[in-house]
């Protein structure tokens, strides 16, 4: 077993990476099918746009939480336990809309409820990786698992699409159930050692505190969250707003939106499990430097005349750069940061990602509506060039 597949030698990452797998398959299909199945109901987009949110906000409230347990408890647990959740949560989601009982209040607590686990599931997932392989194979373990989850997320709705028509919407919700509960008794024989339980005398806000501390610490851990989360606020998020925004106004189809999209998603397939493989790993620092520059400069293609090719160029070379980014940032993260502060790191990173993010979208509308999308991503996008001077030559310390 040799290249991107070598990591699966180990058996408790092969028992993690193929649960995983199952569970991206039922959890990117049902998103498709749950967008489907409110339109069937209500017909309304602003009720789809409630439920995405709602869906998404405990990963803002419970993150940090999920990070706290996740380095107190056994992160196995955290990740079955959470599975067997999810799995209930879709079992019982099916049921109540199989029988007409389902209201639109009743899918927002089914949605929030989901997303709570979903947030405290993440915190596990990516420290625990380290515990199930070794260091010299911990960097195939990432493109794999990495690569693996974009394909499926690029499949996955194609496919769900094709075949709602034929078994409907809510099937896709017991099917999801089905792939939660089969991850958890996958991984449920895998043999991690985890850390003693040294903080369970802590209270939860010290530990949430020595979390910020250790980030603060290390000045280029704390430029490189920084600086991801304002690119968050900055770039991925006006950018997902605006140029559906500049698509249009250009009069360019839906095929152009979905080329945009789609490509967007292959190039960071393309960027993990193929290009990182030719990263030097003695330049990690300045190889993410590097990324989120490019990331920054080729937004400002999206303001010149749009043609397909050129959205369709851009997008993709995009993607690359922010796939090779989530693969080495997080290696360097796995490598560098204690293990016992782990989660917390990650956690604290994904909840102020999302917070600005979200932050970002209200940020884009505003501005574009006083300056138009074309001045609006031409002056976030040379900020977020002029931060990554300042705090991301504090991330080429990563090599030092």
């Amino acid at each position: 077993m040799i290249g991107l597949f070598k990591s699966l030698k180990h058996k408790e990452f092969f028992r993690f990476w193929l649960s995983q797998l199952v569970s991206d398959i039922g959890s990117f299909s049902y998103s498709t099918a749950l967008i489907w199945y409110i339109l069937e109901s209500n017909n309304n987009s602003a009720y789809i746009s409630i439920v995405l949110l709602i869906s998404s906000l405990p990963k803002a409230i419970f993150g940090i939480i999920g990070g706290v347990l996740s380095d107190r408890y056994s992160r196995k647990k955290m990740l079955i336990i959470c599975d067997f959740i999810s799995s209930l949560i879709f079992f019982l989601l099916w049921l109540f809309s199989t029988f007409n009982l389902l209201s639109y209040s009743g899918l927002l607590i089914f949605v929030f409820i989901a997303g709570i686990s979903t947030s405290l599931f993440e915190s596990s997932s990516t420290s625990i990786i380290p515990s199930i392989v070794d260091k010299d194979d911990l960097q195939q373990a990432n493109i794999l698992r990495f690569s693996s989850s974009q394909f499926i997320k690029i499949v996955s709705p194609m496919l769900a699409g094709v075949v709602i028509p034929w078994i409907g919407a809510k099937s896709f919700f017991i099917l999801n159930c089905l792939s939660f509960l089969f991850a958890a008794l996958f991984f449920l024989p895998a043999k991690v050692d985890h850390l003693a339980n040294i903080y369970s005398k802590t209270s939860f806000t010290l530990e949430i505190v020595e979390g910020f501390k250790v980030i603060s610490s290390k000045s280029w851990l704390f430029a490189g969250i920084i600086v991801v989360t304002l690119v968050n606020l900055l770039v991925v998020a006006p950018q997902s707003v605006l140029v559906p925004v500049l698509i249009s106004n250009s009069n360019l189809g839906s095929e152009t939106l979905g080329a945009y999209f789609s490509l967007f998603s292959c190039g960071i397939l393309i960027g993990a499990s193929v290009l990182t493989n030719y990263v030097s790993w003695k330049l990690t620092g300045f190889t993410v430097f590097i990324s989120l520059i490019f990331l920054c400069v080729f937004s400002l293609f999206y303001t010149l005349q749009l043609n397909i090719f050129l959205i369709a160029i851009v997008a993709f070379f995009q993607g690359i750069f922010v796939g090779i980014f989530e693969v080495i940032w997080t290696f360097i993260l796995q490598k560098k940061v204690p293990n016992e502060f782990l989660s917390r790191v990650f956690a604290i990173q994904s909840s102020l990602s999302f917070t600005f993010r979200s932050l970002g979208l209200a940020l884009a509308g505003y501005i574009s509506f006083l300056l138009g999308a074309n001045t609006t991503i031409t002056i976030l996008s040379f900020m977020m060039i002029g931060i990554l001077m300042i705090f991301g030559v504090k991330m080429l310390k990563i090599d030092n």
